[in-house]
């Protein structure tokens, strides 16, 4: 499977706007594998294992597996808990497609990350007035790398 997305930095407040939040934990496995990344994400009861690969790209393959909190918790333990990402994620709709808006717990990482999930790498956005500098591909601001901002 493969996933097609943009990024982009948040310019203006978005409060007003967010219609659902959801707190995130997130930490990786294999940290230094060199072609793809193994997230570990526990968001509300839910648990994840996703693998992606790492090239920077508006398309990557990615594989995602659900699993129990319990197994995932256990996974995170293991992690260096500066390794551990932590954020609140913002939901926002905009003419038909849902916005995901990360807020960082780490005060390093002062900004706002929003991003949109495409059909494919050409489809035309209507991107809304809250966004700013468009990041994707930038592989500074992928979860993988900023883990290691701290």
């Amino acid at each position: 499977m493969f996933e097609t997305e943009r990024k982009f930095l948040v310019s203006q407040p978005i409060e007003h706007l967010v219609e659902k939040k959801v707190d995130i934990v997130q930490g990786y496995l294999f940290a230094e594998h060199e072609s793809h990344e193994f997230r570990i994400r526990i968001s509300a009861d839910k648990a994840k294992i996703t693998i992606k690969e790492k090239h920077a790209a508006i398309t990557r393959s990615e594989l995602e597996f659900n699993i129990t909190v319990d197994f995932a918790s256990h996974f995170l333990s293991l992690i260096d808990s500066n390794e551990i990402i932590k954020k609140q994620r913002y939901y926002i709709n905009h003419n038909g497609k849902e916005w995901s808006i990360d807020d960082f717990e780490d005060p390093k990482l002062n900004f706002l990350l929003a991003e949109v999930e495409l059909e494919c790498c050409t489809e035309e956005l209507d991107l809304p007035e809250w966004v700013g500098d468009e990041v994707t591909g930038d592989s500074k601001y992928y979860n993988y790398n900023l883990r290691k901002v701290k």
